[in-house]
C-alpha cells in the first residue's frame, strides 16, 4: 500500500464516519443506510476516506466491501475510495497483528482477534493499493484537548447534560486522562468504566463527536456524520460562538438539498455500486464533482486546513447552502433547455437550418437560444448531449439518470 499524507490527494474530501461500529450500533445505521450515503459521497465527492480500524470492525461495512470487491478496486485504483491508516502501520495486515491497538477488540483468553480479523485485513491490503496517513499523536492530542475542555467547563454541553455527575468524579476521570500520551476512544472507554451506565453513555458520545472530528481536520476532509451525533456538534458550535439561535445542522441540510434534487436515500441505495462508478465516469458525473469542487473552495474560503475545529464544522455548512442555491439556478436552466426541446419536438417546420435557429430564437433567450439551435443542426449533437456539454445542469441530469436507472 502507498501511503500520503492529505496534501497528495487534492479535491474534496469526505471522512465516512458512517462505517464506524460504535455509530452503526449506538444510531442503528442499517445496510442500506450504508450504500446510500456511501453513493451520494461517490458520486459528489473526488475521495472517500474510510478508517482501517472502521473496517476490520464492522460487519456491515466489511460485508459492503465483500459485496462491491469488483467496483470497490477499480475505485480505489482511481483514489477514489481511500483507507486512511496511522503512520504508525506500512499495512492494513500490521493493524490488524497489533494487540495494543483499540481499532481491534481485545484478544480473547485463546490469544486470538475475533474470527476472521486476518482474513479482513488481508482484503483490505488486496482492494485498496492507496492510503491516507497522519501524525496519530498529533490527532490523539487535539481529541484530548477537546474532550477534557468540555469536560472540565461546568457550562458546557458536554457538563450540562451529565445529569447529577458529581464535581469530584469530573475530576477524577480529568486527572486520569491528563495523563494518558496515546489518548483514544478506548482510553476513553477504559478511564469510565467506574462512571454510571447513562454518564458512561453520555460522555463517550459527545468523545465520539470529537473524535470524528479531530479525525477528519487532519484528513483536510468533511465528516459525514449521523444526524443524531452532528445534534451534538450543533451544540457545541452554538456554545463556542456563544450564540442563542440554532443554525441548521449539515445531515438537516443534506436531507433539504436531496428533497428539492428529488433524488430519495432509496434510490440512493437501490444503485449498484457498479452503476455508481459508471456514473462518475461519464461527462455528467464528472462535472458534478467539478461543480462540488469548485463550491468546496468557496466555502472555505479563510478557513484553513488546521483551523479551529468549529471553524472547520461551519465550512460544511456553508458548502451544502452554496450547493443547494446551485441545483435551484441550475433547475431554472434545465425548464430553459426543456422550453427549447418541446419547440423542436412540437414544430414540424423545424427541419432545416433556419427552422432551427427561428424555433430557438423564439425561447425566452433568442439569442443564446439562436446560438445554441445552429450549434446543435450543424454538429448534428441532440438536444439532450448537447445540454450535457454546454448546459450548467449536470446536478439536474445525474439526478434524472439515477430515477431512471432505479425506475
Amino acid at each position: 500500500m502507498q501511503r500520503f499524507t492529505y496534501h497528495y490527494y487534492p479535491g474534496a474530501k469526505v471522512y465516512f464516519t458512517l462505517a464506524d461500529p460504535s455509530a452503526q450500533q449506538f444510531y442503528s445505521v442499517g445496510g442500506r443506510d450504508l450504500s446510500a450515503m456511501l453513493n451520494l459521497s461517490l458520486l459528489l465527492s473526488d475521495h472517500i476516506i474510510l478508517s482501517t480500524g472502521h473496517m476490520l470492525r464492522s460487519m456491515p461495512t466489511y460485508s459492503w466491501l465483500r459485496r462491491n470487491q469488483a467496483a470497490v478496486a477499480e475505485l480505489a485504483s482511481k483514489k477514489a475510495l481511500l483507507v486512511s491508516i496511522s503512520e504508525k502501520y506500512a499495512s492494513c495486515g500490521d493493524l490488524a497483528k497489533d494487540q495494543t491497538s483499540d481499532a481491534i477488540p481485545p484478544w480473547n483468553p485463546d490469544n486470538e482477534r475475533f474470527p476472521g480479523v486476518h482474513d479482513r485485513a488481508k482484503l483490505l491490503d488486496d482492494l485498496f493499493p492507496f492510503g491516507i496517513t497522519w501524525r496519530s499523536a498529533d490527532q490523539s492530542i487535539r481529541f484530548r484537548q477537546l474532550l477534557l475542555t468540555h469536560l472540565e467547563d461546568s457550562q458546557s454541553p458536554l457538563r450540562r447534560n451529565l445529569v447529577a455527575f458529581p464535581s469530584k468524579a469530573v475530576g477524577a476521570v480529568v486527572k486520569q486522562l491528563s495523563g494518558v500520551e496515546d489518548f483514544t476512544r478506548g482510553t476513553l472507554l477504559n478511564a469510565t468504566s467506574g462512571l454510571q451506565a447513562r454518564h458512561r453513555r453520555t460522555i463517550m458520545r459527545y468523545g465520539d463527536c470529537y473524535y470524528y472530528l479531530s479525525g477528519a481536520l487532519f484528513k483536510d476532509a468533511f465528516p459525514l456524520m449521523h444526524a443524531r451525533a452532528a445534534s451534538l456538534l450543533r451544540e457545541q458550535v452554538l456554545y463556542a460562538r456563544k450564540r442563542a439561535a440554532s443554525p441548521p445542522l449539515p445531515e438537516e441540510m443534506w436531507r433539504a438539498f436531496m428533497d428539492e434534487w428529488g433524488v430519495l436515500p432509496d434510490m440512493l441505495a437501490d444503485l449498484s455500486l457498479l452503476t455508481v462508478l459508471e456514473l462518475r465516469r461519464e461527462s455528467v458525473g464528472r462535472a458534478v464533482r467539478s461543480t462540488y469542487r469548485r463550491l468546496l473552495v468557496s466555502a472555505r474560503q479563510g478557513v484553513a486546513t488546521a483551523s479551529a475545529i468549529f471553524d472547520f464544522a461551519e465550512a460544511q455548512k456553508r458548502l451544502l447552502a452554496l450547493l443547494t442555491s446551485e441545483l435551484v439556478a441550475q433547475q431554472r436552466k434545465h425548464t430553459k433547455w426543456e422550453s427549447r426541446q418541446r419547440w423542436l419536438s412540437n414544430a414540424s417546420w423545424v427541419t432545416s437550418g433556419i427552422g432551427t435557429m427561428v424555433g430557438y430564437a423564439l425561447t425566452e433567450d433568442p439569442v443564446y437560444g439562436a446560438a445554441i439551435g445552429l450549434l446543435s443542426f450543424m454538429a448534428g449533437v441532440p438536444l439532450g448531449k448537447l445540454e450535457s456539454k454546454l448546459g450548467n445542469t449536470e446536478l439536474v441530469l445525474l439526478a434524472n439518470e439515477i430515477k431512471r436507472r432505479t425506475q
